[in-house]
Order: structure tokens, then C-alpha cells, then sequence
């Protein structure tokens, strides 16, 4: 009977040790490893997955209006890369801030200006969403053809005549490119 009383005893012992930690203290616990959690989620996500901006200046205008919020996709160029058309978000590493500007050559294309017109390749580019009274400019560029490098892109604002893009600074690395707004 002795032994019998020891042993219940002893697991009497240790259901008091268990609970010395106070029900509070365990939910608050939780709690904490919960929003530790969703933080570290949320900026993986906002960092690498999708974030958003908010558009500023005129250069892509009428498409998107200064004030306009946007999603960025960062995730989907990993795995169907760039096309033309595609509106992306390019980080300026020298002034330090993002732009907002359409894919209009890609890897090895030749671009060039002339006429009031882009042509990619020797033939006009269909640019269906630009109004049709769009004039483009070549700037320093002339009427030379640009021959785009590998993993770059040539990039232009839809608001040809208010845009600081590729005809001013060149071709855009892939790694300058920050994702796709999704809209």
C-alpha cells in the first residue's frame, strides 16, 4: 500500500508542476508566437511576394493617374519572366526611388524611334493602349537603332511627351526590375 501511495504521489507531484504555469501565461504565449509569426510572414510576403505603390508623376498617364495605389507582383516574373506590354515597377538606384514604366523591348530586340513611332525589330509597335494621337520622340537616341543587351529591357512611360525612361538612360537590367502591377 506504501509503495502504491509513493507513486501516486509522485504523479500528483508532477500535475502540480505542470500547473505552476498560469493558464494567462500560456495564452499570452501563444499569442506572442502567433504575432511573431505574422509579422515574419507578412514582411516575406510584402518583401518578395507582393507589396504596393502608390503612383506618382505623369509618365504613365492615361493609364495610370498620379495617386493611383497598385499592386506589385514580385513573384509571377520568377516564373513567366517579362513580356511586352507588362507595366513594372524599376528601382532607380541612383536616385534611389521606384518608377512605374511599360516593357517595350525585350533581351536582344532592336528598338528604335522615328516618325513619331516605336519599332521593335524593323516593324511599328502595336500599342493599342495609348491613344492614337500619341506622338513619341526619340531623344538622344535620334533616329539610331538601340540594340538591347541580354537580361535588359527597353522600358517607356505611356505619357510619351512627360516621360524620363529608356530613351533618356537606356536599356533597364532584369535586376532593376521589381515586379508587375497588377491592377
Amino acid at each position: 500500500m506504501e509503495l502504491q501511495s509513493r507513486e501516486v504521489n509522485g504523479v500528483n507531484g508532477a500535475q502540480r508542476g505542470l500547473s505552476r504555469i498560469q493558464p494567462e501565461t500560456r495564452t499570452g504565449y501563444i499569442l506572442l508566437c502567433t504575432l511573431l509569426w505574422s509579422t515574419i510572414v507578412f514582411l516575406l510576403v510584402h518583401r518578395f511576394v507582393l507589396t504596393a505603390v502608390v503612383v506618382e508623376g505623369e509618365s504613365m498617364t492615361p493609364t495610370l493617374k498620379p495617386g493611383d495605389c497598385c499592386l506589385v507582383n514580385c513573384w509571377l516574373p520568377l516564373f513567366r519572366g517579362y513580356h511586352r506590354g507588362d507595366i513594372v515597377v524599376i528601382r532607380d538606384r541612383e536616385r534611389a526611388e521606384l518608377m512605374v514604366k511599360r516593357v517595350v523591348g525585350l533581351p536582344s530586340d532592336s528598338v528604335q524611334v522615328r516618325g513619331g513611332q516605336v519599332y521593335i525589330n524593323g516593324g511599328p509597335l502595336p500599342e493599342a493602349y495609348l491613344p492614337s494621337s500619341t506622338f513619341t520622340l526619340p531623344r538622344k537616341w535620334g533616329n539610331r537603332t538601340y540594340a538591347i543587351a541580354r537580361d535588359c529591357y527597353f522600358v517607356l512611360g505611356d505619357n510619351r511627351s512627360a516621360s524620363e525612361d529608356s530613351r533618356s538612360y537606356g536599356a533597364v537590367h532584369r535586376a532593376d526590375l521589381l515586379g508587375l502591377i497588377s491592377r
